[in-house]
């Protein structure tokens, strides 16, 4: 199994299912139009990974615990606001964003 499987089922198991994926291999977990979590792949092949966490929707024991797992498994990670993390020009470059906002 891919590194980018394991995460997304140690994700899952955290804060549950996934609710949302891109065509571009980014994954989000939340409920309806907020998203708490996602886990971006930058090139779409599951190599260049990046979790991010949203701090006004996840609550703060779940962030510490999203964060200890990326620091155990490597694996860089943001803390921010979905609407600070992304500038407008990036929305319109990846598409992603559109999907998951």
């Amino acid at each position: 199994m891919s590194n980018k499987a394991w995460h997304i089922s140690y994700i899952s198991a955290m804060v549950g299912p996934c609710t949302a994926t891109t065509e571009g291999g980014d994954m989000a977990w939340g409920d309806g139009d907020r998203y708490s979590v996602r886990l971006l792949d930058m090139d779409n092949d599951g190599e260049r990974l990046l979790l991010h966490i949203d701090p006004s929707v996840v609550d703060e024991l779940k962030t510490y615990q999203l964060i200890g797992y990326a620091i155990h498994h490597d694996l860089p990670y943001s803390v921010t606001r979905w609407d600070e993390f992304i500038s407008d020009d990036e929305r319109d470059a990846h598409p992603s964003s559109e999907v998951m906002q």
